[in-house]
């Protein structure tokens, strides 16, 4: 039987080498995909951070109030 269709937004992003290769080196750990990975570890740090649609950053005054 075919798995549903999953609802995703592609996300493409440029990092810092270092960074890739330890996600690489992460997700080879975990037996999880690169993709995979990035989910559960966002979702981690945003749990963390308690974010959620109505506190993310954009609606903090502290975001718009940062200097560049």
């Amino acid at each position: 039987m075919a798995r549903a269709k999953k609802d995703y937004k592609a996300l493409n992003i440029k990092i810092e080498s270092t960074i890739y290769e330890r996600l690489e080196n992460y997700a080879e750990e975990k037996g999880q995909t690169k993709t995979k990975a990035v989910e559960r570890l966002l979702t981690k740090a945003m749990d963390l951070e308690e974010i959620t649609p109505s506190t993310s950053a954009l609606n903090r005054p502290q975001y718009w109030l940062r200097q560049p």
